[in-house]
């Protein structure tokens, strides 16, 4: 019985000492990077963490400095808090755009050789600047912070096999056939929200695309096989189509094949892709009759002819971007010999080859289009 009281003894003071090294502790769990206007501390450095208040009810805490650099600024966290700043919750990393224009690689090196952090944070673009997003106060009452990281977790449930985090950046920073994208997030309508994705090469921020572009980049990898997509479209005798411009559908789809043939001559080359689709109709704001075979073949020809020009489209200003976040690189690499692509100027060649795609679509459900 003694033994058991001591051990009973020993494990609750275990306890005890846990819960206060715990609540000692300053769990960063959103962190953020700007340049600063400050040229002997050019890096603006924004933490939030959450506290228990002396109510016992859960809030947020919001820390920034001016520093030379990551390290520099966890020293002047440190110094700023009665608690021990600590780095091994950190679930996003906001970078700045005009700090991502300069290059993020010096920072996300740094959560690379922490080993408290993890190869598992969310990175992603702030517009303006990260430390107005963690400091915007909502009408609905939520911590900038919870909202953000709410926004992520839904976005990784939409897009399972697209991930933004640390590992997935490197991942393509270092493979010479393709380039990294992240999502763009800034405040629209009074709240935090993701208007678009930004381009990278290597590790530079150089283009930002909208919401609706970003549905053909999707489209567009090989790594997403179902998504959604909604369109304008134009169907009928030629007076009709300022009406019909009006007709808006919307559907589902997924891919039941995709391949994609390289041919290489001298110095030029010819990519072609042909991507079959199976798709959903959702909605349909049109005046045809849905029932009827040839306008489902209409409406059928009327989304290739979307596809087919918004996707070559969109490719032509990849080139003149000079980022290919859809890995054109892989698929030319792949038809060359390891000295062949070394001795290739891929930035030379991707801006000037002849790339096609080509959609082939096959509607399965009309669902309750008339």
């Amino acid at each position: 019985m003694r033994i058991i009281l001591i051990l009973l003894v020993l494990l609750l003071s275990a306890c005890g000492e846990r819960k206060q090294i715990v609540e000692e502790l300053a769990l960063i769990n959103v962190i953020s990077y700007d340049l600063s206007e400050n040229e002997e501390e050019p890096l603006q450095v924004t933490i939030n963490y959450p506290i228990i208040n002396n109510e016992g009810e859960l809030t947020n805490d919001i820390l920034s400095v001016q520093s030379k650099s990551s390290k520099d600024a966890r020293m002047k966290f440190t110094n700023l808090s009665n608690l021990q700043v600590v780095s091994g919750q950190v679930h996003l990393a906001l970078l700045g755009r005009e700090l991502a224009e300069k290059g993020i690689l010096q920072i996300l090196d740094t959560f690379k050789r922490d080993p408290n952090i993890g190869s598992h944070v969310n990175l992603a673009i702030a517009e303006d600047n990260g430390f107005d997003l963690l400091t915007f106060e909502s009408k609905e009452g939520d911590s900038s912070a919870s909202y953000l990281l709410t926004m992520f977790n839904k976005l990784k449930a939409e897009k399972e096999s697209v991930n933004y985090h640390t590992f997935q950046f490197f991942r393509d920073y270092y493979d010479d056939g393709i380039d990294p994208f992240l999502p763009i997030v800034s405040i629209k309508d009074n709240k935090q929200a993701i208007v678009g994705y930004g381009l990278f090469k290597k590790d530079k921020y150089v283009e930002k695309i909208n919401m609706g572009q970003s549905l053909i980049l999707f489209y567009l990898r090989d790594d997403i096989n179902k998504g959604i997509i909604n369109l304008n479209v134009s169907v009928g005798e030629e007076e009709e189509d300022d009406k019909l411009l009006q007709s808006r559908v919307t559907f589902d789809y997924k891919k039941s094949d995709s391949n994609t043939s390289v041919k290489i001559k001298n110095d030029t080359v010819e990519l072609k892709k042909n991507v079959e689709l199976e798709i959903s109709l959702l909605e349909y704001t049109g005046s045809m009759n849905l029932s009827e075979e040839k306008n489902q073949k209409i409406i059928e020809k009327k989304i290739e002819e979307y596809l087919n020009n918004r996707t070559n489209e969109f490719m032509g200003q990849l080139q003149e971007f000079g980022c290919d976040p859809i890995g054109i690189g892989k698929y030319v690499r792949n038809h060359m010999t390891y000295q062949q692509w070394q001795e290739t100027n891929w930035d030379q060649l991707y801006s000037s080859m002849d790339i096609n795609i080509k959609s082939k679509v096959k509607i399965m459900d009309f669902g309750k289009a008339k």
